[in-house]
Parts: C-alpha cells; structure tokens; sequence
C-alpha cells in the first residue's frame, strides 16, 4: 500500500513514501531497484542515482496527499489533502457523499477528503456555488 501520492513535475502521479530533505519534496517509490526511472534521478542525500530505496521523484508539494487508510466502494484507497509548508495541497480525492437531510432532497454531493489539524483526523469538504469551503 503506497502512503503518499503526488505529481511529478512532469504532471504524472507518483505513489510510494514522502521525504523532504533540504527544502526538497521527493516521493521514492517503494521497490526495492529503481524502475523505469527518469534521466538524472536525484538522490537527495547525495548518493547514487538510484538506492536500494528506489527512484526520488521531485513532486509539486501542493499535490500531495496521504492515504487515509480508507477505500471507497471500489475497494481503490482514499487519499487526503494536507498543509505542506502552510500551505493546503490539493491532491486528496474527491468522493461522493450521501446527503440525507430533511430540508433538501436525498442527494450525492462530491467532497474532497483533506486533513483537519483541529481534529486531528480526515474529514469531507465541499465548496457551495460561491466557492467557499464548507
């Protein structure tokens, strides 16, 4: 099971474990030789291209997302955003919540799974047709 899921650079999803090292985000996949590894793989302590970790692939920090130990009815696991460097990355997943509630009919509303730091837990968000957070 893959922690963590970003994009690379190039815009492709990586999915393994994260590291910062130096101000750097890297997500090194978790085999145990570097497959299919792009040109210049940066190890970021300096080492070899590619360890025995796997590939270091530098991600855009604002798509990060952990994987909330949660699969949806597909039985595909749920990843959640989270603040990297104060900042909200938005790569956690989007899901379908059922809403159930006597003033509005029953509907599904698509929710993107991110993590509260108050409750120290993933919860569900929605924006309203005004663009705010709910």
């Amino acid at each position: 099971m893959s922690l963590f899921k970003a994009k690379d650079m190039q815009g492709k999803e990586i999915k393994g474990y994260y590291l910062r090292f130096r101000d750097k985000h890297y997500i090194t996949d978790s085999d145990d030789e570097c497959v299919g590894c792009h040109d210049g793989c940066p190890s970021p302590m300096g080492l070899s291209d590619c360890t025995q970790g796997g590939c270091f692939h530098p991600i855009d920090p604002t798509t990060l997302a952990m994987n909330t130990g949660r699969r949806d009815k597909n039985d595909k696991p749920i990843y959640g955003s989270f603040s990297v460097d104060d900042i909200e990355s938005t790569g956690g997943d989007w899901v379908d919540w059922y809403v159930e509630d006597i003033e509005i009919r029953h509907e599904y509303k698509k929710c993107e799974v991110f993590w509260h730091p108050e409750f120290a837990g993933f919860m569900l968000r929605t924006k309203d047709d005004m663009g705010a957070w709910h």
